[in-house]
């Protein structure tokens, strides 16, 4: 088993919880929307 920082952030996940966004993640754009717009704390540059 490879020991990762992704399977080591993956594994503290709960199955119904939204995993935060995280430095090199790599996401489809739809996960990254998904997830962006479950974090509420995160500012919009807009």
């Amino acid at each position: 088993m490879v020991d990762t920082a992704f399977s080591r952030s993956r594994s503290r996940i709960r199955p119904n919880q939204i995993p935060p966004l995280e430095n090199g993640d790599r996401l489809t754009r739809s996960e990254f929307e998904h997830r962006y717009q479950a974090m509420p704390w995160v500012k919009s540059g807009r």
